[in-house]
């Protein structure tokens, strides 16, 4: 008896799943073009409110007591599925929540909304409404959305995405990052055997990637202070960063987006908009910088050179200011002005700046008084 029971209930179960999928599929194929029509051939009305008061012998030829011993599969045959169909209603199923499926169903929808249109050659062929059965919604919709759902996946999981394709799919996801993971988790379902170790890192790749324009102010200012002071080092990954906003770098993949991206996007965080400020007036500086820089071959030489220009200026205010405004600025950021070799690169660059903050806390007029 406790055998026929567990038969009974997965009869039952093989008829509620199947009445799941069959849900699930007529809701998705209602979103086609406008000019068509699904003929769903009579399962919206086998979908009936009262499902749990149906016989089980009415969804399937049930086990029988001759038949206990027999191993067969409980095949519901109420809804009358080809197999294709039955395939496409299940891997529905399994995805149909993701958002990211849904944009490749409305943009297949959409493609074959504008290739139809395209064909119309008369007012009345628009106004007439084309009947797609579910094997047209297999073959003209599905298999190609379904395709390209697959093609995401992997280029997702292996990192291998364009940059301009994560431009598209993931728009609607910049300042929603979390949602990301139940979409992926979603995605995974393609390969039961996915471990889902990618997920987490390439959602953070996706977020810097969206984050990037964040820091672009600061790096094209550390770029312009690299050219004012002539320094030769590497500026390779700041180089990289401004690119990601150019055409041609939208053919770089995810994998672009590495730990030294990262770690160079995460120290320019740090430069606020006064620290902006500060930098960006050294960087129009130029030639103070060079004139300074050959009158003073080094930091020590300040003091002896501001007792001189402060005996030169004599009683003059406006002398006397720019003498001690000259004496704060060098002083403020000497850190660039001679902490730098000809062969710095960014990492230098960066490693100065904390005595630059410093005495820029300590006097915010800094950027003026240079």
């Amino acid at each position: 008896m406790r055998r026929f029971l567990k038969i009974r209930k997965e009869e039952a179960e093989a008829a509620s799943t199947e009445n799941e999928l069959i849900r699930g599929l007529l809701q998705i194929c209602r979103e086609v073009p406008e000019h068509v029509s699904v003929d769903f051939q009579g399962l919206e009305k086998k979908l009936q409110p009262n499902f749990d008061l149906m016989n089980l012998n009415e969804f399937m030829k049930v086990c029988t007591l001759d038949e206990l011993s027999s191993q067969s599969s409980r095949k519901v045959t109420y809804f009358n599925l080809s197999d294709a169909i039955y395939e496409m209603a299940s891997e529905l199923h399994a995805i149909k929540d993701s958002l990211i499926f849904k944009m490749c169903w409305t943009n297949q929808v959409q493609e074959l909304s504008r290739e139809d249109t395209d064909e119309d050659d008369t007012e009345n062929s628009k106004e007439m409404k084309e009947i797609y059965t579910l094997d047209h919604v297999h073959s003209k919709i599905y298999q190609s959305c379904y395709s390209r759902y697959k093609e995401l996946y992997s280029s997702l999981k292996s990192g291998e995405m364009l940059l301009e394709e994560v431009d598209i799919v993931f728009e609607v996801y910049i300042g929603k990052h979390e949602d990301l993971h139940k979409d992926f988790d979603i995605m995974c379902r393609i390969d039961p055997s996915d471990d889902r170790k990618w997920i987490k890192g390439r959602i953070a790749q996706i977020r810097e990637y969206h984050d990037h324009h964040l820091v672009m102010d600061s790096a094209k200012i550390i770029m312009d202070i690299r050219s004012a002071l002539c320094l030769e080092g590497d500026f390779s990954i700041l180089e990289k960063l401004l690119q990601m906003d150019e055409v041609k770098s939208k053919t770089n993949n995810l994998n672009c987006i590495d730990k030294a991206f990262v770690g160079a996007k995460n120290i320019l965080k740090d430069v606020t908009d006064q620290r902006k400020e500060c930098l960006r007036v050294l960087s129009q500086s130029e030639n103070f910088i060079k004139w300074v820089k050959r009158e003073l071959k080094d930091i020590n030489e300040l003091k002896v050179f501001v007792d001189l220009a402060s005996i030169s200026a004599g009683e003059n205010d406006q002398d006397v200011d720019r003498v001690a405004f000259f004496h704060d600025a060098v002083l403020g950021y000497s850190s660039l002005l001679y902490g730098l070799k000809q062969n710095s690169g960014f990492k230098n660059v960066m490693d100065s700046l904390p005595a630059l903050w410093k005495a820029l806390g300590n006097d915010k007029d800094l950027p003026k008084k240079l």
